[in-house]
């Protein structure tokens, strides 16, 4: 996925119900969604329930005779008109009884009376007792009551300066009031007030005030603030980390129902920290916020059944609830649900339907989507043939840094579609995109290299970017290899596996693995060893990934990750098999002196094929590169020794 929703727990956030307070908090990769607070107003309004007589006449069972099937029609017209007058009835009762409450509530109020006040501030401020909202109504109310010391009434004073409702925004005066109803232990006011600390409105940022805040009113058993110190403890902002106490205090909000709490229990499960990874519970906790209608779970979970993570694989199922969250204008959820529609994926295909969702999710400044639908405008994929809209969309994206969309405004501009050709400006989002690792930019980029195109021509350069493109699988790329290395110096492609090799990889690529496997993978009891650290598993799971077996996919990058966790513990055959990858250029860029270190570490653990690639490299290699491959392996056995004390 692209976009920027990941599957963390969230940062302190809020849900809204009655009186909302704002938290802005940007969302990616550290920052999470801000949530509305919900405050419960106080106010409860009982009305009668018209309930519709049952039952059966004596004699149900019988066949009717005809005489009776002739005036069933009369009587069922007397029936309904009998209950319509009776709802009448009940209406009229029930406006009256409004009516009574409202006027006595009132009087009250004007009496002075703090809490009546406060009651009477909620009625003008949900618009209930057949009123309509009027914040200034509510506003005045709530003064008054605030006056009086009442602290609902100062909490909920500070909800309106807060958002400007009925007045205009004050955050100080918020925080005034705020403050004075936490005095008072109001849970909803040391809520928000720890919300203004933690987002520094109106008061310095201090997030070590905001987790007292939010403890103070955890302790009270809310919710909300339960949620937030639960993500305070685990993300350790404002108190030290602690994985047991951020868990305890998620549990505690979650088993009461809290939509954002359910989620980040989801989401821990979902990537095993803090506790074992378990898909399943990860699923039931999602579905859990979900059916509260919580976007980002209902999101989450229609991955899970697009991908069958936890769930069984069912992609129609999937479909079902990426459009519920999309139709509650979560971004991520439009992009994927136009990918659906664009593939024909759990729904029929329907490319119209597809550039919809593309454009809803563009709109929210979701990058993939933004590029897609300039894919589509430059394919008249469900909308009609435009390159300059699609190059439009692609700088949108391009200029975010999304590889993909640098990678086609690049061709754009070499092509000279939808913009002048300039093959130098197409080379430079060419380079962007492919120093984000993205294999398609980085083999284009290497036959600009190759040819000159844009660019100074240089063959070691392109051997570089084509190294580094076949090390993803990219099978044009692999053969570029072969052929310079048919045609190029000893010396020019050593230097090129160096420059390969000296590539650092940006975080986050999009080529890493995914954390988890499908639901009832024969290899998940084999990704679950390995996850626990167990050395020989996470080799064995490497050689899945890197041949494709135990029911997963191919997947050499991802091979190299786990071979390097068995290798860090010395295991033998994953420091072969890492030297193998290097040598061949199969998950990681081919490089002949780190091949031969990874040989060199096996050989010294006993492994005789590791000793004999070793002595083939060294025919190879300069003396040189020998004295570099020797001096890596030297350092690797240090530094493992260090950290081992």
């Amino acid at each position: 996925m692209s976009g920027g929703t990941s599957l963390l727990p969230r940062r302190p956030g809020r849900r809204a119900c009655g009186l909302a307070v704002q938290v802005s908090v940007t969302a990616g990769e550290s920052q999470f969604p801000s949530q509305p607070l919900k405050i419960m107003p106080t106010l409860v309004q009982s009305r009668p329930h018209f309930v519709p007589l049952t039952g059966a006449a004596h004699g149900a069972n019988r066949k009717p005779s005809d005489s009776m099937k002739s005036t069933l029609p009369m009587l069922l017209a007397m029936l309904i008109t009998l209950l319509l007058q009776a709802c009448v009835r009940r209406a009229a009762q029930s406006a009256d009884t409004d009516i009574k409450q409202l006027t006595l509530l009132r009087a009250q109020a004007e009496k002075g009376d703090g809490h009546a006040q406060f009651e009477l501030g909620l009625v003008f401020y949900l618009g209930q007792f057949g009123k309509a909202t009027n914040y200034v109504e509510a506003l005045k109310w709530f003064q008054k009551s605030a006056e009086r010391n009442y602290p609902g009434a100062q909490a909920n004073l500070g909800v309106c300066y807060r958002d400007g409702q009925g007045v205009a925004t004050n955050y100080a005066e918020a925080v005034k009031w705020f403050q004075r109803a936490a005095k008072q232990n109001q849970a909803q006011a040391q809520y928000n007030l720890g919300d203004c600390y933690f987002s520094g409105k109106s008061v310095g940022k201090d997030e070590a005030e905001a987790v007292k805040c939010f403890r103070e009113a955890a302790e009270q058993n809310f919710a909300p603030a339960q949620n937030n110190l639960g993500c305070c403890y685990l993300l350790g902002q404002g108190v030290a980390t602690n994985q047991a106490e951020g868990l305890k205090w998620l549990r505690q909000a979650a088993a009461q129902n809290w939509a954002e709490a359910q989620y980040n229990l989801g989401n821990l499960y979902y990537r095993g920290e803090g506790v074992e990874q378990d898909l399943a519970e990860a699923m039931k906790w999602y579905r859990k916020a979900a059916e509260q209608n919580e976007p980002a779970a209902q999101y989450a979970l229609g991955v899970g059944y697009r991908d069958g993570l936890g769930v069984a694989q069912n992609e129609e199922e999937g479909v079902k609830w990426y459009r519920r969250a999309a139709e509650l204008n979560f971004a991520d959820a439009q992009y994927n649900l136009g990918v659906c529609y664009a593939n024909g994926q759990g729904v029929t295909k329907d490319e119209r339907e597809a550039v919809k969702w593309y454009r809803k999710a563009a709109e929210q400044n979701h990058l993939g989507a933004q590029s897609n639908l300039g894919a589509c405008y430059a394919m008249g994929q469900g909308v009609e043939k435009n390159d300059a809209e699609a190059v439009k969309c692609y700088r949108q994206a391009a200029q975010q840094n999304y590889a993909q969309a640098q990678y086609n405004l690049g061709s754009c501009y070499i092509l000279g579609q939808g913009v002048e050709t300039n093959e130098a400006e197409g080379v430079k989002w060419l380079r962007k995109a492919a120093e984000q690792n993205l294999p398609w930019a980085q083999f284009k980029l290497g036959i600009c290299l190759g040819f000159g195109r844009g660019v100074a021509q240089d063959y070691v350069e392109a051997y570089k970017w084509m190294l580094l493109a076949a090390a993803q699988g990219d099978e044009s790329a692999k053969n570029v290899v072969s052929d310079l290395e048919r045609q190029l110096a000893r010396e020019q492609l050593d230097e090129g596996q160096k420059r390969a090799g000296e590539f650092k990889l940006p975080e986050g690529t999009a080529f890493e693995a995914q954390p988890v496997e499908a639901y009832g993978n024969p290899g998940a009891d084999l990704r679950a060893k390995a996850a626990a650290g167990e050395a020989q598993a996470q080799n064995a799971w490497g050689e899945a990934l890197y041949f494709g077996k135990s029911g997963v996919t191919k997947n050499a990058v991802a091979a190299v990750k786990w071979f390097r966790k068995a290798a860090g513990q010395r295991y033998a055959l994953a420091l072969f098999n890492l030297g193998t990858c290097y040598e061949q250029g199969d998950g990681v860029a081919k490089y002949e002196v780190e091949a031969y270190k990874w040989f060199l570490l096996a050989a010294a653990q006993g492994d005789p094929k590791a000793k004999t690639r070793a002595a083939l490299l060294e025919l190879m290699l300069s003396p040189e590169q020998i004295a570099e491959g020797k001096k890596r392996a030297d350092a690797w056995v240090e530094q493992h020794r260090s950290s081992a004390r």
